[in-house]
């Protein structure tokens, strides 16, 4: 082999593209061909369980040694259960069970479905402390705000995965909890000590890496006690993350996130959205990171996205800006791991995909029954009022509308606007009123707020809760939780 099919094969096998529609381009294949490390599935790409296994399929048989990479946390982030929702509820929920064995056993069937779909490389767990109840973007994706019932429900969520037979990524490192800007739109900056920083968000992902997690994402956010960079751009932070005992692939959260490129120092005008990419890509191997994680390509060209981002690699390795020998070290390292899931893969045969959904449900539905809680009187009948209140949008999470489809599907409410509430009331004296909120500030207005026929039903952060009388805390908006809320507010 020639040094430049060398180097060409060292730098697909840093590359972790997404793809448009549910079949291959044949540039993926060209490219898995040479070397290519992975392909990361979006909701676009796995409209259901069924067609995700098709896929996969396709994908395993003729790249056999691609790692097939999805961002299915279960709650509210799913892609394998996009189009409904999640079977298992998230984090929080599980956080607030606060059963170790449940949540190991959870992450067991979730590895089940994953494995039953085609899925090597589920980016999880969120190992984020939720010390911020207005974060905007991790909330409910964050098991607890306490760092130790962080740490040990991630442990056994990374234990249950593994067995199950696929790898799992710890994210967001340092830890992405106390902001409050989401860095899909903007740069969060972590601001705090050095030892607030070790003591708080840095103990979970020190547990993972002693439980064996397989990857480590670091995020999009500014922490000036280990750097001036993104964390994701930020060689200290990735030595930080070495000097923990972390020896394997570190991955890189999206490099499409506005979090990057608002006020970019390097954008001179008409620089396009691929060459954006391409220079984070850079920065990126230039700070440490082994995998590159393109992003989705929803709305992009999604090949001019993947030659521009391996082109501007090239160059920057002839002109001195990435180390050949550190890209080549990286490749290694994405390729080890690949070898490692392959090989526990063999130890935990596949199961079917209806034994898979139906284990993930029954163990998602024991978790929600635990996690789920009221106070006051919550029930309610079929033609009583749904009014959502939640502000803002999750753009992690993907579907919005899992639990107010359950509650007017399953329960029967109605859903109202919130300025045509007066006039409701008025015509149906003799309803009750239920209010959806995640935020804080999420309060229905005086005098309803704290009717005695008002019903608060929270999907957010425990911390985030209206204090109301009658209330319900459904700690997320999955499919899970919001089938336990049905019960409980129908029972």
């Amino acid at each position: 082999m020639s040094a430049k099919e060398d180097l060409q094969r060292s730098i697909h096998g840093v590359l972790l593209p997404g793809f448009n529609g549910t079949t291959p381009p044949p540039w993926l294949w060209a490219a898995a061909s040479e070397g290519l490390a992975g392909v990361l599935l979006f909701g676009e790409n796995t409209p259901s369980p069924e067609r995700t296994a098709e896929l996969t399929a396709q994908l395993q048989h003729r790249a056999p040694r691609l790692l097939i990479s999805s961002d299915e946390e279960g709650g509210d982030v799913s892609r394998v259960q996009a189009s409904t929702g999640s079977f298992l509820p998230g984090a929080c929920a599980l956080g607030q069970a606060g059963d170790e064995a449940l949540t190991r056993r959870a992450g067991r069937a979730q590895g089940r479905l994953l494995r039953a779909t085609g899925i090597d490389l589920p980016l999880t767990p969120v190992l984020d402390v939720a010390s911020e109840p207005a974060n905007p973007v991790i909330g409910v994706r964050a098991y607890d705000s306490d760092p130790g019932v962080v740490a040990r429900h991630g442990r056994a969520t990374i234990i249950g995965l593994r067995e199950a037979g696929v790898a799992t990524c710890a994210k967001h490192f340092p830890g992405h909890g106390d902001t409050a800007v989401d860095s899909h739109l903007a740069l969060p900056t972590l601001n705090i000590d050095p030892d607030l920083l070790h003591r708080r968000d840095l103990h979970p992902f020190s547990a993972a890496i002693d439980a064996g997690v397989d990857s480590v994402m670091t995020g999009h956010l500014v922490v000036p006690a280990l750097g001036p960079n993104p964390a994701s751009l930020e060689p200290a932070v990735t030595t930080q993350l070495r000097r923990m005992g972390h020896q394997g692939p570190i991955i890189t959260d999206a490099l499409d996130m506005a979090a990057l490129h608002e006020g970019a120092p390097d954008a001179g005008p008409g620089t396009t959205g691929a060459e954006l990419i391409a220079e984070a890509s850079v920065r990126a191997l230039m700070a440490g990171a082994d995998l590159l994680c393109l992003g989705s390509t929803s709305g992009r060209d999604d090949a001019e996205v993947f030659h521009t981002v391996r082109d501007g690699i090239e160059r920057a390795v002839r002109a001195g800006r990435v180390d050949p020998a550190a890209l080549a070290a990286s490749a290694e390292r994405n390729r080890a791991l690949g070898a490692a899931i392959r090989h526990r893969q063999k130890a935990a045969p596949s199961p079917d995909l209806p034994t898979a959904l139906a284990e993930l449900e029954q163990v998602g539905a024991a978790v929600a029954a635990a996690a789920v809680r009221t106070r006051g009187n919550v029930r309610l009948r079929p033609g009583d009022a749904l009014v959502d209140l939640r502000r803002g949008v999750n753009i992690a999470a993907g579907r919005d509308r899992v639990i107010t489809d359950a509650l007017t599907a399953g329960a029967g409410l109605v859903s109202v606007a919130l300025a045509d509430l007066p006039q409701w009331a008025v015509a149906n004296p003799d309803r009750r009123v239920a209010v959806l909120t995640r935020n804080i500030g999420d309060e229905m207005p005086d005098p309803l707020r704290d009717g005695p026929d008002v019903v608060v039903i929270h999907v957010g952060v425990p911390g985030a809760r209206p204090d109301a009388p009658n209330r319900v805390l459904a700690h997320g908006s999955g499919l899970a939780n919001s089938r336990e809320v049905v019960r409980r507010i129908t029972q």
